[in-house]
């Protein structure tokens, strides 16, 4: 489990998850070889993103022998959607390792990019009010 505290909403929220690790044989191609683990929810089920509607990637470790860089360690950052602990994605992979679409032995590829952060409303209302404003100014700077 995993909680986030807003203090300043004085909210919590949850997740509950298992991390699966598969350990693969060591007959393939360095990244077929790669070790790896990925989050399902309690029931085994793979964690969907919210906002792609997509189950999040593997993480994959190179065996020390495949590495490109000499290091069978990796490290990624773990992204959640604000104002809830939905987890959206993981990124920046360091280390010796990389992501991978497939939750099985497989490979799949790498994920897609995140998509496009959209402005909330309120930051559209305001940017058309400015730019209203901005043309009633120059509207009368011309008069």
């Amino acid at each position: 489990s995993m909680v986030a505290n807003d203090l300043s909403h004085h909210t919590s929220h949850r997740f509950d998850g298992l991390i699966q690790m598969a350990l693969t044989p060591n007959t393939g191609t360095p990244q077929q070889n790669a070790d790896f683990i990925y989050i399902t929810d309690p029931a085994g089920n793979p964690v969907v993103s919210p906002l792609t509607l997509t189950a999040l990637p593997s993480i994959r470790a190179y065996e020390l022998a495949d590495s490109p860089n000499g290091s069978n360690s990796v490290s990624v950052d773990l992204f959640g959607k604000f104002g809830s602990l939905d987890l959206t994605r993981f990124d920046n992979v360091t280390g010796g390792g990389f992501l991978d679409v497939s939750l099985t032995s497989d490979l799949g590829g790498p994920p897609p990019p995140p998509p496009p952060s959209v402005p909330e409303p309120a930051t559209l209302t305001l940017m058309g009010a400015g730019m209203i404003g901005l043309a009633a100014v120059r509207r009368r700077s011309r008069a």
